[in-house]
């Protein structure tokens, strides 16, 4: 079976049975279970891994010094977090599960590794990049600008389209998580 990261790389490049393989081998090693709302990533942590979403809803979010704290990125099958970890000295956000999560943990050296020797999984990782800072774009139009209704017209959007790149939506309904928009 082909994993929701190898099916949503193959939209921006065709990948190699090897190139397969060995992204689905990756994302099979070191699997890890998170209850809902607990912290992957801490803000300060020392980066250490690339982080692939198996199963599950997480979100990248920021905490101001009383407390209150802004999402400012949702994850979902297939996503990646944290794909540029060697760049940073230590964690400037947090990562935590909003539903049960399923992530498998990547040594950086094995990710670099896999760069290297797939030269299209490299340029399907830079595509998704792209279209990560293009979607990072809009949520800052969402804040900056949308009206409330826009802005949940806009996510609803987002999340259908997405989740259609790896399998999970028919293209006019998904699920959402129940608790998500509780706070913590």
């Amino acid at each position: 079976m082909v994993g929701a990261l190898t099916f949503r790389l193959e939209a921006y490049a065709g990948l190699s049975q090897d190139e397969r393989a060995s992204l689905d081998g990756l994302a099979r090693k070191n699997v890890r279970e998170i209850a809902p709302r607990r912290d992957l990533i801490r803000e300060g942590d020392a980066p250490r891994s690339v982080f692939v979403v198996l199963e599950g809803w997480a979100s990248r979010y920021k905490t101001l010094p009383d407390g209150r704290r802004q999402i400012v990125a949702l994850f979902v099958p297939g996503d990646l977090f944290d794909l540029n970890v060697h760049i940073l000295k230590q964690m400037d956000h947090n990562v935590g599960s909003i539903t049960a999560l399923k992530v498998a943990e990547i040594a950086r050296e094995e990710f670099e590794r896999l760069m290297l020797e797939h030269p299209r999984v490299t340029q399907a990782l830079f595509w998704d990049e792209l279209v990560t800072v293009s979607v990072q774009r809009e949520w800052t139009l969402n804040v900056g600008q949308r009206t409330a209704y826009e802005r949940i017209a806009h996510l609803l959007c987002e999340m259908i389209f997405r989740l259609r790149a790896v399998g999970l939506s028919d293209g006019s309904s998904c699920d959402f998580p129940a608790d998500a928009g509780r706070s913590r």
